[in-house]
């Protein structure tokens, strides 16, 4: 597995953020990571919380409207990563065996459900050749079938 440098990254992530808060547009804003490797690559590490508004079963995919900015890819077809805004509809890939709790007790895939709450651990996938395919998946989902409760 290869993963961008620390000091690539950080550099990047910096002129993301710069470039979110002054534009004030809702579009993502398209960084060129170092170049993708030429073989199959996983960049892990990524984070977000949201909700599942869509569950496509048939491709193993949910569609979660984030509460906060997420890397994502630019498309499907294009090895450059993007920072998204918030509310932007973002698909991730669930596959088996991905760990799933929901109000703190081990799931199944087949439970997550449209509505939930959840937070997202997952990694971007590069696949060069062939299809130059780009995607998300999932490492992690921790969900809630109701918003927490605050606390004082």
């Amino acid at each position: 597995m290869r993963t961008p440098s620390a000091a690539v990254f950080g550099v990047l992530a910096v002129m993301a953020i710069a470039q979110a808060n002054g534009a004030g547009e809702p579009s993502p804003h398209p960084l060129a990571w170092e170049p993708f490797s030429e073989s199959n690559t996983e960049y892990s590490g990524f984070s977000t919380t949201g909700r599942i508004s869509e569950i496509y079963r048939n491709t193993s995919n949910i569609l979660v409207v984030s509460v906060k900015q997420f890397w994502a890819p630019w498309a499907p077809g294009v090895a450059i990563a993007a920072l998204w805004p918030a509310n932007a509809p973002f698909v991730v890939h669930v596959s088996n065996g991905v760990p799933i709790t929901i109000d703190g007790k081990k799931a199944a895939r087949d439970r997550l459900a449209v509505g939930q709450t959840i937070a997202l651990q997952y990694s971007i996938y590069v696949y060069p050749h062939g299809s130059s395919y780009v995607y998300c998946g999932a490492r992690r989902i921790d969900g809630r079938t109701t918003a927490p409760t605050k606390s004082r």
